[in-house]
């Protein structure tokens, strides 16, 4: 059975994924926290290229497994070519 189609498979990677997101949920929510009170909220810039870059994986995993548990997409099948030599 393919990872992408077995349910366990599918189940574990979404678990691996989703602890990732939750340490970036929580470093969000402590960034709010330390800004309490002020209306803007500043983050360095490596910090948002590293929350960018999990959501990008998430999402990036999210979606070919959601296409492999749709199954492969059939294609017609090519026909051979035949090259004739007189």
């Amino acid at each position: 059975m393919d990872k992408a189609t077995d349910p366990v498979g599918l189940a574990r990677m979404v678990e691996r994924r989703l602890s990732q997101l939750k340490v970036t949920a929580k470093l969000l929510s402590h960034e709010i926290e330390l800004a309490s009170g002020e209306k803007t909220l500043s983050l360095d810039r490596d910090l948002a290229e590293s929350i960018l870059t999990t959501l990008e994986l998430f999402i990036e995993d999210a979606e070919s497994a959601r296409k492999g548990a749709a199954g492969p997409i059939r294609k017609e099948p090519e026909k051979p070519q035949v090259t004739r030599l007189n």
